[in-house]
């Protein structure tokens, strides 16, 4: 059915958390594949993409390649960002989508889970998150609605949100999860899913180390830049207020790439 599929996008789309005590596996791209038995995979994604990067770089790679099926995660960076622009956000994914769907690839995004469900914040914090997630959703489902694109669903899914769905990060998949995106993509498809990758061992490293030698140098990394917005968003919340530059409202329906731009821009002034 598909000659060639590409992976776009952040590190999810990348595999970060596909591991194991005696393995690194390929991720949802590498697993879809497999399943799908495409012939040929390319990963065109890489940790810390956000929608700039996935419209000003991947997609033009791409589009050289012009493949049957791409498998797009992005959002969670985009997130973390106290600039975060819902307009520009809900713009780069369409205008990304629209330029795949002109070469002919058939289109699959994935949403953000609901972070109160996924990861352990504080209350004021996860409160904070998941308005911008559920806002990330909103423009990712608007911009596939316009351009054909299918998204598929992981915000309502109880079953997710299962302790072993995910990395010991809690951001990033598990084996389980990834091979999870995989089925779901294989029977939106309508396909049926397989027995996946040969069976693996998923042993998670020790919670306290990771965090202490590998989430402790990204949150500083990050702070600098999260605090800051994060702090605005949660004094916004308190009062009762929605911040308009957190919110995502379609435009409306069947707009030019030009016109969507000029559109989207405005309703950001």
């Amino acid at each position: 059915m598909f000659k060639t599929v590409v992976g776009l996008g952040d590190s999810v789309a990348f595999g970060i958390g596909d591991d194991g005590d005696n393995f690194s596996g390929p991720g949802w791209l590498g697993r879809s594949a497999h399943a799908l038995r495409v012939p040929k995979h390319l990963n065109l994604s890489f940790p810390g993409a956000r929608s700039k990067d996935l419209a000003r770089v991947q997609i033009p790679a791409a589009e050289c390649i012009r493949p049957d099926l791409a498998l797009i995660s992005i959002g969670g960076n985009d997130m973390l960002r106290s600039r975060f622009d819902p307009p520009t956000f809900a713009r780069d994914i369409r205008e990304s989508i629209n330029r795949l769907r002109r070469v002919g690839t058939k289109v699959f995004l994935i949403e953000i889970p609901d972070p109160r469900r996924s990861t352990v914040y504080p209350s004021i914090v996860g409160k904070a998150f998941h308005q911008r997630a559920s806002t990330i959703n909103s423009a990712l489902r608007w911009a596939a609605g316009e351009e054909g694109a299918t998204v598929i669903d992981l915000w309502s899914v109880d079953s997710i949100y299962e302790r072993d769905f995910w990395h010991v990060d809690r951001i990033h998949p598990s084996p389980r999860g990834y091979q999870f995106l995989t089925d779901r993509t294989v029977e939106l498809l309508g396909g049926r899913p397989c027995a996946g990758i040969p069976s693996i061992s998923a042993k998670q490293p020790n919670r306290w180390w990771w965090l202490l030698a590998n989430a402790s140098p990204w949150v500083l990394k990050r702070s600098f830049d999260l605090f800051p917005g994060l702090s605005i968003l949660i004094a916004k919340g308190l009062c009762g207020g929605r911040s308009s530059k957190n919110s995502f409202v379609a435009p409306p329906s069947g707009l030019e790439p030009e016109t969507l731009r000029l559109t989207v821009e405005c309703s950001a002034n």
